[in-house]
């Protein structure tokens, strides 16, 4: 509830960049969906909207552009399905994965991989 009030508040703000962290963390999935949704809406209004989020499907699914973070550098950036290609998505995050095109946007399926790669 907490969450929710603070984006709320930083929704009204007619800030030029709404920056937000982890907005969804904790969140139940309806509620992910909403605060999504809410900084969609700010993004395609004109307003300035960076998100970090750990889903990756989610991300994929609202963001213009990603940036994919590895040990603080940048290792890939630009569209979501771009950034997120299975080559990077083995190369930081060890997994072995697709996309699959969803009603509602790119999905992602993946399994890890051995510690051997």
């Amino acid at each position: 509830e907490r969450a929710r009030v603070l984006l709320a508040r930083a929704l009204t703000v007619p800030a030029p960049l709404l920056a937000a962290d982890e907005p969804i963390a904790g969140l139940d999935p309806d509620a992910q969906l909403l605060v999504l949704e809410l900084l969609r809406a700010r993004a395609d209004a004109g307003r300035g909207v960076l998100v970090s989020l750990h889903d990756l499907s989610l991300a994929a699914r609202f963001a213009d552009r990603i940036v994919v973070l590895d040990q603080g550098r940048t290792a890939a950036e630009g569209a979501p399905t771009e950034a997120l290609s299975p080559r990077i998505l083995k190369t930081v995050f060890n997994l072995d994965a697709v996309w699959l095109e969803a009603l509602d946007g790119p999905w992602l399926a993946a399994r890890r991989l051995s510690p051997h790669g």
